[in-house]
C-alpha cells in the first residue's frame, strides 16, 4: 500500500509526508495532481490552519481538502461528488466496512454516473473504531460485531468490478487490477480485528483502563480475545 501515499498525503502545511493527527484525530488531506483520497470509518479531518479552502502548497503541487467527516459513511459520497466534479482525477476512498454497509445504494450511484472511483474496504467484521475506545475505557466490547456479505461479491452484481483479499501478499496484485480497470471497482480486504490504532501519545488513565478491560475479559471468560490481542500486536 506504501505506493498508494506517494502522491496523496495528510497531515498540516510544512510536516512531512504521511498522516499527522493530533489528539483528536485531526489532519487535513491533500490531493496530488493525479489522485483524490477518501476517508476512513470514524475518520475526522479539518481545514488548513490558515480556514482558507483555496490554499495550496506549491511547494507540494497539493490541493487541500477543507472537509471534517465525524459519521462513518462519508467517503463514498464525497468520492462521487469529488469524481464528478474532477472526472480527470483519479478519485481513491479507504473505508472500514460499517462505513459502506451504511451507504451500499452509493454502488448503484457509481455504476449509474460510470465514475471510476476505486474503493478500498478494510473488513474487519466489526465497529473497530467503537471497540477501540471500549477497550480504552476499561468496558467489554458489545454489540460490536458485524456479519458482512461479501462487498466484492455485491459489487460484482452492480456491475462493478469486485476484488476480494485475504492474503496480503494479494493487496498489490489487487491494487494494479483495480486502477486499471476503467470503470468503478471495489477492493474488499480482510483486516484483523485485533489489530491495535495507537493514537500518537498515551495517558494514563488510558493505560489504567485498557488493563481494567483486560482484567474484566478474563474474569468473563474472554481470555481468548486479550491472547489473540497480544499475538496480533506483540508477536508478529
Amino acid at each position: 500500500m506504501t505506493e498508494l501515499s506517494a502522491t496523496p498525503w495528510c497531515g498540516r502545511p510544512g510536516d512531512d509526508a504521511g498522516a499527522t493527527p493530533d489528539g483528536h484525530g485531526t489532519a487535513t488531506c491533500y490531493l496530488g495532481p493525479a489522485t483524490t483520497v477518501g476517508f476512513p470509518e470514524t475518520a475526522q479531518f479539518g481545514a488548513p490552519a490558515t480556514g482558507d479552502p483555496s490554499m495550496t502548497d506549491s511547494s507540494r503541487g497539493y490541493t487541500p481538502v477543507p472537509t471534517r467527516p465525524t459519521i462513518a459513511p462519508a467517503p463514498s459520497p464525497q468520492a462521487i461528488g469529488a469524481q464528478f466534479s474532477h472526472p480527470g482525477r483519479q478519485v481513491v476512498t479507504l473505508s472500514g466496512d460499517d462505513g459502506v454497509s451504511m451507504l451500499l445504494g452509493d454502488l448503484l450511484s457509481l455504476r449509474q454516473l460510470n465514475l471510476p472511483v476505486k474503493m478500498v474496504v478494510f473488513n474487519n467484521g466489526s465497529l473497530n473504531f467503537v471497540e477501540l475506545e471500549m477497550k480504552a475505557t476499561g468496558f467489554l466490547s458489545h454489540a460490536t460485531e458485524l456479519v458482512n456479505p461479501d462487498f466484492a461479491k455485491i459489487a460484482d452484481g452492480t456491475e462493478i468490478l469486485g476484488l476480494h483479499v485475504e492474503d496480503p501478499e494479494q493487496v498489490r496484485p489487487a491494487m494494479q487490477q483495480a486502477f486499471a480497470h476503467d470503470g468503478p471497482a471495489l477492493v474488499d480486504i480482510a483486516a484483523n480485528r485485533q489489530e491495535l490504532a495507537m493514537p500518537p501519545s498515551l495517558k494514563l488513565d488510558q493505560i489504567v483502563d485498557s488493563n481494567l478491560y483486560m482484567v474484566k475479559a478474563i474474569l468473563n471468560g474472554r481470555g481468548d480475545e486479550i491472547v489473540e490481542l497480544a499475538r496480533t500486536n506483540l508477536f508478529r
